[in-house]
């Protein structure tokens, strides 16, 4: 059997099983908190949007050359790159 395309054999399986089961066993724990005395808005947080609004100047455009210049490998315009799948 694997998992993640990991190779384990019978005592790794129930070595990782162990592990699971401890991980859920802790998540059931967390049921049992007494969360009445949180109020709603504890859980606000002050953070403001910092995102700007996408503008397109001629100061970002780059043209082909430009961008293909500093390439390692390049075919009809295109980056080429190692395949990792």
């Amino acid at each position: 059997m694997n998992l993640a395309k990991l190779e384990l054999d019978e005592h790794e399986l129930v070595e990782i099983g162990k592990q699971l089961n401890e991980t859920l066993d802790y998540f059931e724990n967390l049921k049992d908190l007494n969360t009445s005395d949180i109020s709603d808005d504890s859980l606000e947080s002050s953070a403001i949007n910092v995102f700007r609004d996408d503008v397109v100047t001629t100061q970002t455009q780059l043209d082909q050359t430009s961008i293909l210049a500093n390439a390692k490998q390049k075919k009809n315009n295109f980056f080429v790159v190692t395949r990792i799948l």
